[in-house]
């Protein structure tokens, strides 16, 4: 590739980021011979140098403009045939190849988004492939497509993208800032192992050992960011789900079929789990012959294993090699961090990945509650250490492709531009010995076609997505059915990528997309599409990938949200003080309720709140002109216990939106019921936010559409019932005394406390209460009884709780301190300080008002 002084190269780097040659003379002509498999050169530019211009992309939610610039990236390839003559050992060569792609680079005008009091925000493209996705292996069932990119080049490109904040490689500054999920069939595979870069031992200069590629990353990338994506084994022969509809579960059965097992992504395990790239009963191998009832189909599928491995080599056996990776023994080796090397430390985490994805990788209702523990799983707490769970959740955004072309075959693949919708002819003339020689060759390019529905997968997986939440609202082990908590499973987005930086090239196998193979004319060949490494992001608002295990992140191919739950409008954490008449939603603070989870099984973080109360939702986005610029439509989405169905929005927020704490009412959770029918009762719910930069029409997103989901935030009603005794009942009535004052003895205030999970009562359990003055506050600060846990309630499962006054209380009655206005009475407010869940979490309080009318007497 020749480039002109205007578009200088500022570098040519190996695999290691060394720099190669003369920078300034070689002008980015860069020439070596090929001995080492998975040999690479990144070609690095200024892009102030780069030719651009600017563009109106259409998209359906707009046009915006764009400035790009395109580059032709030209390799030649010359086969040698080596071989011995008398003359000694020589190298004919047999022939030559070219490829050429078109790539497009588009400038960001503005750094990626981020709030500006969160620096040590972290962004991941939580499922990407490198460069130790290798194999030299030329079989027909070859996983040819599944090659990754060199280590330098994700740094570098992560660089370029803004996900991390330096180029050098001697920092520190990618250490667990860049995710790796390749696959374990990869990470272990004896045969094929990556013979340059980082991969050889930078002392002996030998190839690693394969048990050490997933050492390489970690030294690479930081030991909590080295993840792979490992093959679960398939449950038996033949079977395989191919989508959910509701909660059913379609499969096919086809004895011929490759089970290739449903993927999870482990994050944190020390070692990498050894396996095959399938489910382990592939239907072309001896397992799943020896499975065959029917004696023909046995004989037939046998003859033609044999013809197969007779064609093709032993490889090919590794189709009947097994797969002993069930979910249970996933979770269990990350839960002790066991592997080939022995015990150590478990901190590992799994999520489903890409869960939905049709028709192979599905993950059906029986998988998900055998990871998440439901139902008969739920047998004991083997599964779990002793801060909550492996299994996390699930990689509910997987892949950004607004963009196709299908059906292509290997030849046109080799001469690619997507971004123009026609061949060219293009002069390729060149210089020789000081002659021109012309050449004039027909480019292939495809262009574009918009995907028919780019976020299919992501919106059909909404109802499934909310059945799972609620399934966790009400969680307990088997035998433990009195201690009831919320089992929280949280969402991740990634691309994907397999090396794929500016677009996905996606081929079928090598062997299956020319023209002459069967599988060519009914298009089952090679396709590209705008996929790329980064383009689909999970936010973090800290640095640590822990973070995203305790869903404290967003998902995003661009703008940011987040949002909190402030339990009660008029009630403030600080000081324990009401303000009856606040009204406006922009004055609550308390950050009761947050996204995620933290402490002991991520019970911290849950919103505690009143029924009765007026909870508000505070939100707040930010954006960029890259990424369509305002968000334009906020909607809350809720999965209520008890509830089926698809997602439940909130909407009726004020225009134009707030983007710096917005504000609006959720009294009561209250959701849209048909005319005529009662409201829904109040139940636990798993809340999360979605920011639109154009409202999804239809309740369908948008080709072209930014948006962020966020991570739920999960509530709890808690049930306050403050009563007065009346008279009779307690050993002494209360009563107005001659000042005026309001005397009330030991135990004739109580609370009665109802809480939807279990709770604590060994912890500081305490009430309080307050009176509030004529404005319907209790500042200036007045008295403040306490209130004691005098009997829990009903059944042994911790969630009802009786508190009574344990003194005398007398309550002022003059005009500054009764409230309301007009009227004889005054108003007291009680709460709990800090309640504690079952596991120790401390949660937000919770208060309520009671109104006491004055008795129409005086007592001396």
């Amino acid at each position: 590739m020749e480039i002109d002084e205007t578009r200088r190269l500022t570098g040519i780097e190996d695999e290691n980021g060394d720099p190669i040659g003369d920078r300034e003379r070689n002008k980015g002509i860069a020439s070596a011979a090929i001995k080492l498999p998975g040999w690479h050169r990144i070609l690095i530019f200024d892009k102030t140098k780069l030719f651009r211009t600017t563009e109106q992309v259409q998209t359906q939610a707009g046009t915006r403009s764009a400035d790009a610039s395109y580059l032709v990236v030209s390799a030649d390839f010359d086969f040698y045939w080596v071989h011995d003559t008398v003359e000694g050992r020589r190298a004919t060569p047999t022939r030559s190849l070219n490829q050429r792609k078109v790539l497009r680079i588009e400038q960001a005008v503005e750094p990626l988004p981020r709030f500006a009091d969160t620096p040590q925000a972290t962004d991941f493209d939580a499922h990407y492939h490198t460069m130790s996705e290798f194999t030299t292996d030329l079989g027909l069932f070859a996983p040819k497509k599944a090659h990754g990119g060199p280590l330098r080049m994700v740094e570098l490109s992560a660089f370029a993208l803004g996900l991390i904040d330096t180029d050098v490689r001697d920092t520190l500054e990618a250490s667990n800032r860049l995710i790796t999920t390749d696959h374990n069939a990869f990470l272990t595979d004896p045969h094929d192992i990556p013979e340059v870069g980082p991969y050889r031992d930078p002392v002996t200069g030998q190839v690693r050992p394969p048990r050490e590629e997933y050492e390489v990353l970690k030294e690479f990338f930081g030991p909590l960011s080295a993840g792979q994506e490992v093959t679960l084994a398939a449950d038996e022969f033949g079977r395989q789900p191919i989508g959910t509809v509701g909660p059913v579960t379609a499969e096919i059965v086809i004895p011929f079929l490759l089970s290739l097992g449903r993927h999870a992504l482990a994050y944190g395990h020390p070692v990498a789990f050894p396996g095959p790239w399938h489910g382990g009963k592939a239907g072309l191998s001896r397992q799943g012959i020896d499975s065959l009832h029917d004696p023909v189909a046995r004989g037939i599928a046998g003859r033609a294993l044999d013809a197969l491995t007779s064609a093709t080599g032993s490889r090919e056996l590794v189709l009947a090699e097994p797969n002993n990776l069930g979910v249970g023994r996933v979770i269990r080796e990350l839960r002790d961090g066991t592997g080939p090397e022995g015990a150590r430390a478990g901190n590992g985490v799994l999520f489903a990945a890409h869960p939905l994805a049709a028709p192979f990788f599905v993950w059906e209702d029986e998988k998900f509650a055998e990871a998440a523990r439901f139902d008969r799983f739920q047998n004991d707490e083997n599964g779990v250490r002793d801060d909550g769970f492996v299994f996390k959740g699930l990689q509910r955004w997987n892949i950004q492709s607004l963009n196709t072309r299908d059906s292509l075959y290997g030849y046109q693949l080799r001469r690619l531009n997507p971004f123009e919708p026609t061949g060219k002819i293009v002069d390729r003339s060149r210089r020789l010995a000081g002659a021109v020689v012309p050449e004039l060759e027909v480019v292939y390019r495809p262009g574009w076609e918009p995907e028919a529905d780019p976020y299919e997968e992501l919106r059909n997986g909404l109802g499934r997505w909310e059945d799972l939440l609620r399934q966790g609202l009400d969680y307990r082990f088997v035998g433990q059915e009195n201690r009831r908590f919320l089992r929280k499973l949280y969402a991740i987005a990634g691309t994907d990528a397999h090396g794929d930086f500016n677009y996905t090239t996606d081929v079928l196998a090598s062997h299956l997309s020319e023209p002459r193979i069967l599988f060519a004319p009914i298009g089952v060949t090679s396709a590209v599409n705008d996929n790329a490494f980064g383009k689909l992001r999970t936010h973090l608002f800290g640095r640590d990938r822990a973070e995203m295990d305790h869903g404290r992140a967003v998902l995003t191919n661009g703008p940011l949200a987040d949002f909190f739950f402030d339990a009660e409008l008029r009630f403030d954490d600080a000081g324990f003080h009401w303000f009856d008449t606040r009204a406006d939603p922009r004055s609550a603070q308390d950050r009761d309720g947050q996204m995620g989870g933290t402490g002991r099984f991520d019970g911290g973080r849950t919103l505690l709140w009143e029924p009765e109360g007026r909870p508000v939702v505070r939100y707040r986005w930010t954006n960029s002109a890259d990424f369509g610029g305002d968000i334009e439509d906020i909607a809350l989405f809720g999965a209520f216990e008890g509830e089926s169905g698809g997602p439940t929005a909130f909407r009726g927020l004020t225009t134009p939106l707030e983007n710096d704490l917005g504000a609006f009412d959720l009294v009561g959770f209250r959701r849209p019921v048909p005319p005529g029918q009662p409201p829904k009762p109040v139940t636990r719910a798993a809340i999360y936010l979605g920011a639109f930069t154009e409202a999804p029409a239809g309740g369908r997103f948008i080709n072209g559409q930014f948006f962020c989901l966020t991570n739920p935030i999960w509530t709890s009603p808690t049930v306050l019932d403050p009563r007065l005794a009346p008279p009779g009942l307690g050993d002494t009535p209360p009563a107005v005394n001659a000042f005026s004052n309001l005397v009330c003895p030991r135990g004739t205030l109580s609370l009665l406390v109802s809480f939807s999970h279990s709770m604590d009562v060994t912890q500081d359990f305490r009430a309080r209460g307050k009176q509030l003055n004529a404005g319907g506050s209790t500042l200036p600060s007045p008295q403040t009884f306490a209130m004691d846990l005098v009997s829990t309630l009903g059944d042994a499962s911790g969630r009802s709780f009786l508190f009574q006054n344990v003194s005398e209380v007398v309550f002022p009655a003059d005009p500054l301190r009764r409230y309301p206005p007009g009227r004889d009475a005054i108003t007291l407010v009680m709460y709990l300080e800090h309640p504690v869940d079952i596991h120790g979490n401390v949660l937000n309080p919770v208060a309520k008002t009671l109104m006491i009318d004055l008795p129409p007497y005086r007592v001396h």
